[in-house]
């Protein structure tokens, strides 16, 4: 946590409980369109300035450009794989794939 990060603000704290439900439910980080539904911010705009901040403070991480990768400080990782049938073209043959998946 930054130094000079004091307490989260009101809008903050909700921001941060509703990130920590969220990825205790299905294991990824909610989009900022639904961090804004989810807490009354008027857009994901205002989701992502809220977000920024409690980055800043240590108390979110993640990977930049990449999707629902927001999380907790201190939460390690799930990911979730799912199987994914997927036919090769031309070669008639079914393979697994795996790919990782919110629930």
């Amino acid at each position: 946590m930054s130094a000079q990060a004091g307490p989260p603000t009101t809008r903050q704290s909700a921001v941060l409980e509703f990130v920590r439900r969220y990825y205790a439910d299905r294991g990824c980080g909610p989009t900022l369109r639904q961090i804004a539904a989810a807490v009354g911010l008027r857009g994901p705009q205002s989701a992502e300035y809220h977000v920024e901040r409690l980055v800043a403070q240590g108390r979110l991480t993640r990977v930049d450009g990449a999707v629902r990768t927001l999380r907790p400080v201190g939460v390690d990782p799930r990911p979730v794989a799912a199987p994914v049938r997927v036919t090769l073209a031309g070669a008639g043959r079914l393979v697994a794939v795996y790919r990782f998946v919110c629930r």
